[in-house]
């Protein structure tokens, strides 16, 4: 396990948060309220701070280009952010600079066919951040970077002028969005090092169960108005299960592998599918259970095969290229 850079827990906490989304993204005609949905993305955030750093960190300290890395997040992004794209172009006349996360200039909205994909682009520019800079910042630059971030996003928060559920999905509230990219990604990657001290010692914990669980209760408890609340689980609760999951390894790392599965094709495809069942009037409970199965597919049929295809065609160009330079 030590040698291993799957994190079974952290897989679990993202497959919650996507179901989360999801159910938040089904109100208000949801049998199930879950108004703290939306903190899913401060979530995923964190999630993504650790993995990068935990993935890149010493290979881009080793030499590895701003290319290379770049093209190896568009490789992971790309293939679901196709099916996303086409699914909001085809149902809701959404652009085609949907394909390569270009937002909607014309709206107020940045996708207003598939609005979801706006924490895609910020973690893009996460990625391009880190890679450009973060990487190579000592321990105290990163809390500095922390800490702007927080008071920026609490300032946001506390004005009062727009939501915390909107901060990063409208042209008007991306500042706020920033802010809040900024902290929970920077978060992650502090977690990392901290850990990263400790030499990342994992073991199973039947207590990994409790961490996915309290994502569950802190969607469902705090509300869509609870600014000092959603604060509260930005700055404090979602850091502390991003510490615990990487230590505390879940019994059966099958279950976190496949809530880690479904969680990204779940976030690309939900919301333009939501709309659609919403309109014609079919049971919420069909339509999730619907998702998530389509979710699992896709994962296992498109995504993982295109990605593939996707590493082989780049190694493919990459012997090509050596070859015209060596003659």
């Amino acid at each position: 396990m030590a040698g291993s850079n799957r994190f079974a827990t952290l897989d679990a906490l993202r497959g919650v948060a996507a179901i989360g989304v999801m159910l938040f993204h089904s109100m208000p005609d949801s049998p199930l309220a879950i108004r703290g949905g939306y903190l899913a993305v401060d979530l995923f955030f964190g999630l993504s701070g650790f993995v990068i750093a935990l993935t890149y960190e010493d290979r881009l300290r080793g030499g590895m280009g701003l290319r290379e890395f770049l093209t190896l997040r568009a490789i992971r992004l790309w293939p679901m952010l196709v099916v996303g794209a086409l699914l909001g172009m085809g149902l809701y006349q959404g652009s085609a600079g949907m394909l390569f996360l270009l937002p909607n200039p014309f709206s107020d909205t940045l996708y207003p066919s598939n609005p979801p994909l706006w924490s895609l682009l910020f973690e893009a520019l996460a990625y391009l951040g880190f890679a450009t800079f973060a990487y190579r910042l000592q321990l105290k630059g990163l809390l500095a970077l922390l800490t702007g971030g927080g008071l920026a996003l609490a300032a946001f928060a506390l004005q009062g002028h727009a939501l915390l559920q909107e901060f990063g999905g409208f042209w008007s509230t991306a500042p706020a969005g920033l802010a809040r990219l900024c902290f929970s990604f920077t978060a992650g990657v502090v977690i990392y090092r901290l850990r990263q001290s400790q030499g990342l010692p994992r073991s199973r914990d039947r207590r990994a169960w409790l961490l996915a669980a309290a994502v569950s209760a802190v969607m469902l408890l705090i509300t869509t108005t609870g600014s000092l609340a959603g604060l509260a689980a930005i700055f404090v609760i979602f850091p502390a299960l991003i510490w615990l999951a990487s230590k505390w390894e879940l019994p059966s790392p099958r279950a976190g592998s496949l809530l880690g599965a479904l969680s990204y094709p779940l976030y690309c495809i939900h919301m333009p599918i939501l709309a659609l069942t919403a309109a014609h009037g079919l049971p919420r409970p069909l339509v999730w259970a619907g998702l998530i199965a389509a979710s699992l597919v896709l994962d296992r049929y498109w995504d993982r095969p295109a990605r593939r295809w996707l590493h082989k065609l780049r190694a493919r160009s990459a012997a090509q290229t050596r070859i015209g330079i060596s003659t």
